[in-house]
């Protein structure tokens, strides 16, 4: 036991490590963070990426702690802080906005789920299982070369239980634009508030926004687009306006039409239609990364 406890530096760390450099290095993750669940703590979005770097800094200090000589006996201890205030931090983040990204480990924006929790769960498992560590951990390796294949299964568990993970913007910043705009916007965990967000700052909003006469009605997502409804009137008929608006944040591709209560006939539309502008999706994914 005090050998498999002697490893867990190694699987830890290099979590924590790679944890951290993304927070701390990567664009994007801030991006994300802006949406997580953190922005509910600290309401101002320089503060909440601000905060959000300087976890990814103790992140990699921990790690680097935990990676390099010499073993000390309360560097896996304080790891066990690190994970219960992170399970925390997940409960919160589910009971206040089910549907905001964790931004914990990768690019692709993907709501808290029990994949997070459960993996959260094995973190704190394997930090306390590390407390009977003896030994440095290239030590018992050395000693127990063997022992690299439980650290493997440890990767591969953590691994797919990590949905968010994307390896395409270590290889090529256009493959993982690429990939992005292939997938996110499908899957991408978007709140609510940032779309109407959205949809205010679109032209489709402003130039019809005199005709509304609700606030929002009815919302649904299908695929890249969310629609949102609100009560209307147009040529002094009751109507319904409908606006779809991309998951990912292109205000100036929001779509919107106004349609009669009575009958459904479509009095007007704005943009071009949500069929044409798949096709532009289509095209674009489909183009040259050199494009």
């Amino acid at each position: 036991m005090e050998a498999i406890a002697d490893l867990q530096p190694l699987m830890i760390g290099t979590t924590l490590l790679w944890a951290g450099v993304w927070k701390v290095f990567v664009p994007r993750a801030r991006e994300i963070a802006a949406r997580s669940a953190l922005s509910l703590l600290f309401r101002q979005k320089s503060t909440t990426q601000t905060i959000y770097r300087l976890i990814g800094v103790v992140e990699i200090t921990v790690a680097l702690l935990l990676l390099l000589p010499p073993h000390l006996w309360w560097e896996i201890r304080s790891t066990t802080g690190l994970a219960t205030a992170f399970i925390v931090y997940l409960f919160f983040s589910v009971k206040a906005d089910p549907g905001r990204p964790c931004g914990c480990l990768g690019g692709r924006e993907v709501a808290v789920s029990w994949h997070t929790l459960v993996r959260a769960g094995l973190v704190l498992v394997l930090t306390v299982v590390g407390w009977k560590a003896q030994d440095f951990w290239l030590m018992a390796l050395a000693a127990r070369p063997w022992y690299l294949n439980l650290v493997a299964a440890e990767a591969l568990l953590f691994i797919g239980l990590s949905p968010e993970l994307d390896w395409a913007w270590i290889k090529s910043p256009a493959l993982a634009d690429q990939a992005r705009a292939e997938d996110d916007c499908a899957t991408a965990a978007v709140p609510l508030s940032e779309t109407q967000q959205q949809l205010r700052e679109s032209a489709s909003f402003r130039t019809l926004s005199g005709f509304l006469k609700s606030e929002l009605l009815d919302h649904w997502r299908e695929g890249c687009w969310l629609f949102l409804c609100f009560a209307a009137e147009y040529k002094h008929r009751k109507a319904t306006a409908v606006f779809a608006v991309p998951t990912l944040r292109q205000p100036h591709r929001v779509r919107a039409a106004i349609v009669d209560e009575a009958d459904g006939t479509v009095l007007l539309t704005m943009g071009p239609s949500i069929l044409e502008s798949k096709l532009d999706d289509q095209a674009t994914a489909s183009a040259p990364a050199s494009r």
